[in-house]
């Protein structure tokens, strides 16, 4: 019974990784931008910034940071935006063929740059549910590395960002040799502090505004 279950375990693994597609997860210098530890100020990362990717393979699928998030946008972006993003159902984050979160911190030495420790070594990896030799649309997103993922970045009213989206042709199998991030067309974008939406700023400053009344009333 024991060699039973091993035997359909290691079937399982191999199923699991069979037909996965190939990436190359890493950045050029520059890359990056920290939009966010100096206010008013936009420079390269260098260890300030946890990068991860969503992929989506559907030709139709609306392009939600098809724009970005420019490098420099020291005043911020919409909470809304990054939460869409997160919440958009055509896309997905990227795990590898272990369950785990693709994520790379962008270099201390080479700022702004950033390249995915693959488990057992090499550049090349499997990504979960993806298949092999096809085309994806991707696109990077960045958050600060105070934080372990973009969900927790976000609850914390934390620094994010997204790259524009691209076209990656993910490769056949380990020894494939898959694009870079780099040079398959990703270009600069800046993770940059979250604002408050207006209507949010408007119910803080009417609840402000209550609460100092109601002390005029206690005191007179």
């Amino acid at each position: 019974m024991k060699k039973i279950i091993i035997a359909l375990f290691a079937v399982a693994s191999v199923y699991t990784s069979f037909g996965q597609g190939y990436f190359v997860f890493s950045g050029n210098k520059n890359i990056v931008k920290d939009d966010f530890t100096t206010s008013g100020t936009s420079v390269s990362s260098a260890g300030t910034v946890t990068v991860g990717f969503l992929w989506t393979a559907s030709a139709n699928a609306p392009a939600i940071g098809a724009t970005g998030n420019p490098a420099g946008n020291t005043a911020g972006l919409a909470a809304s935006t990054w939460n869409t993003i997160l919440n958009d159902p055509n896309y997905q984050l990227a795990y590898n063929t272990n369950g785990t979160l693709v994520t790379a911190t962008t270099s201390a030495s080479a700022a702004g740059s950033f390249s995915y420790v693959v488990p057992g070594g090499g550049s090349t990896f499997a990504v979960l549910n993806t298949s092999s030799a096809a085309s994806y649309k991707v696109y990077v997103i960045g958050w600060s590395s105070a934080y372990a993922d973009p969900a927790t970045a976000q609850s914390h009213g934390s620094a994010v960002g997204w790259s524009g989206v691209f076209t990656y042709a993910s490769g056949a199998d380990q020894n494939a040799t898959p694009p870079t991030f780099g040079t398959a067309g990703l270009t600069a974008f800046g993770v940059s502090p979250v604002v408050p939406e207006p209507t949010t700023v408007a119910f803080v400053g009417i609840g402000a505004a209550a609460m100092f009344l109601a002390r005029r009333r206690k005191q007179a």
